[in-house]
């Protein structure tokens, strides 16, 4: 991940691609990239449109210098990302969320700092003051769900504000889920891969338009958690649980076998041979997890931007 950039090829974009996924933004979107534009003058802008119903197509279009690319059907957010990281050019892929909310001088103050240390990934995170209560609960709870399977997470772990290192997020696109919790999952590979991420506070603005977000999301998100533990770690979930089970079977029976003097019962073979079983299903899951991620690892997507798939996409280059 060597970088040798000069000082002002940085300030104005040069080798980043920002990604930006857009459903039915048709009030912030071409204000959001007038301003990336007007910013970051020599980087490379993906607008990828969700099948959007309202303008954003068009008002995304009237924005010079843009790639655009738009999905035949609405497949979700986080498919929208993978469409533009899977057709990236840059060194860093910035996310940017079209609705307005993220400003581009914090982005700037990100990209410092991404290029001035030996980092993997920036990740934004957004002050807790002002947001919903609601939302700030489901925070919370998600924390607390992604500690129990053993992630060490920060207090933000979705803020759509953010910067990888392409050669970092590029082999694990196939395993960001299409919804909207595709954020939280990449901050769980950053995290389980252990590669050096750093948190950045940024500011918001109120965002243009309504919220996609649903309470659905949120139970979406805590089941990506346990299956994104469940590949980077599965020893961690079948090992705790089948030590578990072993170690209140021993205890439970040898208790048992010892007051009653009948032997040693048969619930408690019940929780040691569960136990075991746990055990024997995280090293066969261990195996497969390390053999499905050395295939990522290895044959990593490469930028297939000239190449669409005419089932899913077509692209309009805005020059």
């Amino acid at each position: 991940m060597q970088r040798q950039f000069s000082p002002s090829g940085v300030e104005q974009g040069q080798d980043l691609t920002i990604v930006i996924p857009a459903y039915n933004e048709q009030g912030a979107v071409a204000h959001t990239l007038r301003r990336l534009r007007a910013a970051f003058p020599a980087a490379e802008i993906i607008l990828v449109d969700d099948c959007s119903t309202d303008a954003t197509l068009a008002e995304g279009s009237s924005v010079p210098e843009i790639t655009i690319f738009r999905h035949r059907f609405n497949r979700g957010y986080g498919a929208a990302l993978k469409t533009g990281m899977m057709r990236a050019n840059g060194e860093a892929i910035a996310w940017f969320d079209a609705d307005g909310e993220h400003r581009p001088e914090d982005l700037k103050a990100m990209l410092d700092l991404f290029y001035r240390e030996p980092v993997a990934a920036v990740l934004g995170r957004r002050p807790s003051a002002g947001q919903p209560k609601f939302r700030l609960l489901g925070k919370f709870l998600l924390r607390i769900w992604a500690r129990s399977l053993g992630q060490q997470v920060d207090r933000d772990l979705n803020c759509g504000l953010r910067v990888f290192h392409a050669e970092a997020i590029r082999p694990y696109i196939p395993m960001l889920p299409d919804r909207f919790s595709a954020s939280t999952t990449s901050t769980l590979i950053m995290l389980a891969k252990k590669f050096p991420i750093r948190f950045f506070d940024i500011d918001t603005d109120p965002r243009v338009g309504e919220s996609k977000v649903r309470l659905r999301h949120g139970f979406e998100t805590l089941l990506n958690i346990l299956r994104t533990t469940l590949i980077f770690g599965p020893l961690r979930f079948y090992g705790a649980a089948g030590l578990a089970l072993f170690g209140v079977g021993m205890v439970y029976g040898l208790g048992v076998a010892f007051a009653v003097d009948q032997g040693f019962p048969t619930f408690g073979l019940v929780l040691i041979t569960s136990g075991l079983i746990f055990l024997a299903l995280g090293l066969i899951a261990d195996q497969v997890s390390q053999w499905r991620l050395s295939t990522m690892e290895t044959n990593p997507i490469k930028s297939s931007r000239p190449q669409l798939s005419q089932n899913d996409t077509r692209e309009r280059k805005q020059n």
